[in-house]
């Protein structure tokens, strides 16, 4: 079993000029043995940073930078997915872990906390002790909800998990967009930046209803003809009724159909020099709206 000693450097993050004036470098030293998880690991980083509302994580291995596609990704345990490990049963041994290695860590997928973890030593001893644990600390750790973002101008950031059920040419791989949006933006943004998530051409009629199943048709809908889909907002629609869901159903003709949810990830403030609607999460791939079936 082997000891492992790793550096986790803070690259980004919701914090104040004034912090970073005052903290250049924040990094944590670690050491963990190679029998516990990254389940382990985070929870090592979540206490070493002093944070106190958990949210979703997500290690990444063998990209070039974070969200690269072709990074092996491992996350949260309530959400493995086909590309997603479960960090849960994921051992530091299992990842064959090399020194000055480097990997990505990301937790709370609305505030974008983004750190690079770099492998300092790997030792074959394991002394005697309780384990993970931080020999090392250099900066103060940023609170996690900065008080120096107004939070009362009435502009907050929500997040949504926008789910394809189904479609003339979808296919059987799951399609999941997680998308970052104003509360002010009406329903005609966030059609926009659905269609611009799942990379279909806007060609198309479309509405968005509430009701209980996506089938229901007891539903209250928002299309151009009621003019709702220009002057409803997101904070006009959520909450929702108890049992109800908001739905969005694009072109008639082949019917692409898309559940959206409001994720319990805490709204925040919009983050300086970040431009709004964005795509934070994808799984699966987009559909083809139109496929070419020539050989």
């Amino acid at each position: 079993m082997n000891l492992y000693s790793l550096e986790v450097f803070l690259i980004s993050g919701p914090v104040t000029t004034e912090y970073t004036k005052k903290n250049r470098t924040v990094s944590r030293t670690i050491q963990i043995r190679g029998d516990q998880t990254l389940q382990d690991l985070h929870s090592a980083i979540f206490l070493a940073f002093d944070r106190e509302e958990e949210h979703m994580y997500e290690f990444q291995f063998g990209g070039d930078g974070p969200n690269d596609p072709k990074a092996r990704r491992y996350g949260f345990p309530a959400e493995p997915t086909r590309l997603k490990r479960d960090a849960s049963k994921t051992k530091l041994d299992a990842l064959k872990l090399s020194t000055d290695e480097t990997f990505g860590y990301w937790f709370d997928f609305g505030d974008d906390w983004w750190h690079q973890v770099n492998v300092i030593s790997v030792d074959k001893k394991t002394p005697r002790g309780k384990y993970p644990r931080v020999i090392d600390r250099v900066g103060q750790s940023p609170p996690q909800y900065a008080e120096g973002l107004d939070e009362d101008d009435g502009s907050m950031i929500w997040t949504l998990r926008v789910e394809l059920l189904d479609g003339l040419y979808a296919g059987e791989e799951e399609c999941v967009q997680v998308i970052e949006i104003d509360s002010s933006d009406t329903l005609e943004d966030l059609h926009l930046a659905i269609q611009d998530a799942v990379g279909f051409d806007n060609d198309h009629l479309y509405e968005f209803y509430v009701a209980r199943t996506e089938r229901s048709r007891d539903r209250k809908r928002f299309d151009e003809g009621n003019g709702g889909i220009s002057t409803t907002t997101l904070e006009d629609i959520y909450p929702l009724e108890k049992g109800k869901k908001l739905y969005y159903l694009f072109d008639y003709g082949d019917s692409w159909r898309f559940k959206i949810t409001k994720t319990r990830t805490k709204a925040h403030p919009p983050l300086e020099g970040i431009e709004y609607p964005r795509v934070i999460e994808r799984t699966g791939s987009n559909p083809d709206q139109y496929p070419d079936w020539e050989e």
